[in-house]
């Protein structure tokens, strides 16, 4: 597939915040790019840097079970796969 970049404008930004746990946003980076998942609440110093694209509506205990895995360092001592993540019907 091609190769998109980060929208940071106004209007983009100003639909969706970083505003409490279980957000969904995108962070482009000169290296690349990544998803991720808020698990604290709150982090609306990110608005206007990354894109906010949803929501976890359903599963926030994996989210939990995920970020509270065992590590070395910055990295999980074990593997975490996402085997199966579905969809939901909204």
């Amino acid at each position: 597939g091609g190769t998109f970049r980060e929208e940071v404008s106004e209007e983009q930004h100003s639909l969706l915040s970083h505003e409490g746990k279980g957000v969904v946003a995108w962070a482009e980076y000169p290296i690349g790019s990544q998803f991720y998942i808020l698990v604290e609440h709150g982090a609306k110093y990110l608005d206007k840097n990354h894109v906010v694209f949803g929501y976890v509506i359903e599963g926030m205990d994996v989210v939990d079970a995920i970020h509270h895995a065992p590590r070395d360092g910055e990295s999980p001592k074990e593997k975490v796969r996402i085997v199966d993540s579905g969809e939901v019907s909204l």
